[in-house]
């Protein structure tokens, strides 16, 4: 999915959850950050010139052979990787403030990589990394390729977005009037 569709869905879920103020933040920072390492992959191929068919092969051959941008990428895509990250946090915020919100953040960041691993065809998240370099989840759907329904993804991400832009806008805002005195 795309990383303003990841936002949305995170935004729809956090309310649901009814997180609020900094656990909402957690959450939704959990649903963008993973995609952050190929965004900016993405900027620097973008302003390198590359356009069209050659910005589409220069970036595959980045996401799917630059070891820099594999492991940046895996750290909070790889199931096997968030797993391993949410015993460490477990383990040493027990029971802590930071907990709440790293949990939040934990979840975020789990919802967004399982709609990654539903939503790409054959470049979802490396299922196994930093065991496996290379075995990644063969989904029967793409958000991008349109011989796997993207066409469908599209539809449905164009729906959620604008589900959570309208709820984000109708919501009330308390105001708040001071009377002065004097």
């Amino acid at each position: 999915m795309k990383t303003l569709t990841h936002l949305a869905v995170g935004y729809l879920l956090g309310r649901v959850a009814c997180a609020r103020g900094r656990q909402l933040r957690a959450f939704l920072c959990g649903a963008v950050i993973p995609d952050i390492p190929v965004m900016m992959v993405g900027i620097y191929v973008w302003f390198g010139g590359g356009t069209g068919l050659e910005f589409s092969a220069r970036m595959a051959s980045i996401y799917f052979e630059d070891p820099l941008l594999i492991i940046a990428h895996s750290l909070l895509h790889a199931p096997l990787s968030l797993f391993g990250a949410s015993v460490c946090m477990l383990r040493t915020c027990l029971g802590g403030r930071a907990l709440t919100s790293a949990l939040y953040l934990f979840a975020g960041t789990l919802i967004h990589t399982t709609l990654d691993l539903l939503t790409h065809h054959d470049d979802g998240p490396l299922l196994l990394w930093p065991l496996d370099w290379e075995t990644r989840y063969l989904s029967p759907v793409s958000h991008w390729d349109k011989q796997h329904y993207a066409i469908w993804v599209v539809a449905f991400e164009g729906f959620i977005v604008g589900v959570a832009l309208m709820l984000a806008l109708s919501r009330p805002r308390s105001l708040k009037v001071h009377a002065s005195l004097g």
